[in-house]
């Protein structure tokens, strides 16, 4: 006669079945962040880049898009606020996630790394969203100095330092807004 230690039968399968169930429950929300479902979007829309734990992020909106066939996600800074503040005083964004400064009329606008506490790759882009000049690595030492294109932009970009290196954005690349 056999005995079986007492908790070693059908219960056993309950637990395993419950841990698939939750790696499943997992996974599928994964999923649904990684493909931008819509209700997702709505619910964490700024929770994404909120690295540093900043409720400002709630005043930006976000934006999909890639560069180099690289996918990034990006704050919109479209009002002068938004625009003089930047990313400064921010602790570090992740790799694939920047801010696309939208400055409403073609000038060569500059950018400093003002209160910056990280190194910034920074791209400007023309109408056509065309990279027009490309700087990489930039550090926070350089301020007060002023970066600007020798040509008109419309938009600048600034992502974490290494995005041009690694992914080759060179002038003459092509941002692509998916929203």
């Amino acid at each position: 006669m056999e005995i079986k230690p007492e908790g070693k039968n059908s219960t056993d399968w309950v637990g395993i079945i419950e841990r698939i169930a939750l790696v499943l429950v997992f996974a599928f929300a994964v999923y649904l962040i990684m493909n931008n479902s819509d209700w997702i979007k709505a619910k964490y829309r700024y929770a994404v880049l909120s690295v540093t734990g900043q409720s400002s992020d709630a005043d930006y909106d976000l934006l999909h898009g890639s560069l180099n066939n690289q996918v990034i996600t990006m704050l919109l800074a479209d009002t002068p606020e938004k625009l003089q503040k930047g990313l400064s005083s921010r602790e570090l964004i992740s790799a694939k996630q920047g801010m696309l400064f939208n400055f409403g009329e073609a000038d060569r606008h500059g950018i400093w790394m003002k209160d910056m506490l990280f190194s910034i790759d920074i791209m400007w882009f023309d109408e056509n969203f065309k990279a027009v000049k490309v700087l990489s690595n930039v550090s926070p030492d350089t301020f007060p100095q002023v970066f600007e294109p020798d040509v008109q932009s419309l938009y600048v970009l600034e992502m974490r330092a290494g995005f041009v290196e690694r992914y080759n954005v060179d002038v003459g690349s092509e941002l692509v807004l998916y929203d």
